[in-house]
């Protein structure tokens, strides 16, 4: 299900990245610069996930993954001719939305979602309930509202590249982390992207995206806030105290 305006305020406002100047309140501001560690660029990492109870029980993160392909179908369906589909124009596209079972036992698992109905030669169409038809457009309220923090989440996405460039196919992967619409990077006309950002050709016949920052210092959620609080002045090497401590029903397993 789809959630309330706070939500999509909630969710646009708090996303965060790393910063470009990681340090810990334990160093000395007055040691040598090679004591801070400089983070410039994306690799492939894989990790053991470690399992986090409190988190876990938290509804919007335990759900996301049902999220996600309720939202492109939502989209697919909205985007669709009159608002609804036949069943047939989705049920070989399970991969594409990240759906591992049969589509049309997904839409029936999700019936205050989407509404079932028979259409042309009997055959099961799907549309979306009153509902959430109403939360669609209150997403599109805010997505308006909040479309210049999305252009600034994604300037800052790319200028934290190592090339202040990134291929599309990588931002597209991250749009749904980024809060980004689906038709953010479809802009043909410019009315979300503005002249900052430009469409390039990269290596291997990629397509990228790149920014002209014109000088513009690239910050991090984490600096702008301690700006707001005026416990950080965006020098070079100026760190940034940060409380670490465990969540909730967090317990750190020792190994002998």
């Amino acid at each position: 299900m789809f959630f309330h305006n706070s939500y999509f305020t909630t969710h646009f406002g708090n996303l965060f990245f790393c910063s470009k100047i990681s340090v810990f309140s334990l160093f000395d501001h007055q040691k040598s610069p090679f004591r801070y560690t400089q983070i410039s660029n994306y690799v492939n990492v894989y990790m053991k996930w470690k399992k986090d109870p409190f988190f876990d029980s938290i509804l919007h993160i335990h759900k996301s993954a049902e999220l996600k392909p309720i939202m492109q179908l939502k989209n697919f369906i909205v985007n669709y001719p009159n608002g609804c589909i036949p069943i047939s124009s989705v049920s070989k596209r399970g991969l594409e939305f990240d759906i591992s079972i049969r589509v049309a036992r997904f839409l029936r698992q999700y019936p205050s979602v989407f509404e079932e109905f028979r259409g042309e030669h009997n055959l099961p169409w799907f549309r979306l309930t009153p509902e959430a038809a109403e939360i669609d457009r209150e997403e599109k309220r805010v997505l308006e509202e909040c479309k210049e923090d999305l252009k600034d989440r994604l300037k800052r996405f790319v200028l934290m590249s190592k090339d202040k460039v990134l291929p599309l196919k990588i931002i597209k992967g991250m749009a749904w982390y980024l809060g980004l619409p689906e038709r953010f990077l479809d802009d043909s006309k410019g009315d979300l992207l503005d002249e900052s950002f430009r469409f390039v050709d990269m290596e291997d016949g990629l397509k990228g995206l790149t920014v002209e920052s014109n000088g513009e210092k690239v910050l991090s959620t984490m600096q702008r806030n301690a700006i707001k609080n005026g416990v950080y002045f965006g020098g070079t090497l100026e760190g940034i105290e940060f409380p670490l401590f465990p969540s909730k029903g967090f317990k750190a397993k020792e190994e002998d």
